[in-house]
């Protein structure tokens, strides 16, 4: 498994884990979020994590050929709860399929973002 890190103040985000600092040993078979969102958007967005505040809070990058494509806080209640990170992953694929011009997406996600609430 490819391991993607991100480094800010000498911490650690093990995008494989989800974990600050060592890999997760507890062996529970969850996702991690950041494996989550990483999958999501790879592999037509280089997925970048770093780390902003001791709250927890993350700042996501999506970049493509053309440059940043998207750049999002993500608040550590966001990348915990499972509900609120589809969610999140939901809004970030409408914002970019908007961005794309793509109006079938559009339509797609607003009609799952509606079965989530």
């Amino acid at each position: 498994m490819r391991l993607i890190a991100a480094f800010l103040s000498s911490k650690l985000v093990n995008v494989s884990t989800g974990q600050l600092g060592a890999a997760n040993s507890r062996g529970d078979g969850m996702k991690s979020p950041f494996k989550k969102i990483s999958d999501v958007f790879q592999p037509n967005y280089s997925v970048n994590f770093s780390i902003q505040k001791p709250d927890g809070s993350i700042l996501l990058t999506l970049t493509d050929t053309a440059g940043v494509a998207v750049k999002r806080f993500i608040s550590s209640a966001q990348w915990r709860d499972q509900q609120q990170l589809e969610r999140l992953i939901t809004s970030l694929q409408l914002s970019l399929a908007i961005e794309r011009g793509e109006l079938s997406d559009v339509r797609q996600l607003t009609q799952m973002q509606a079965m989530l609430r």
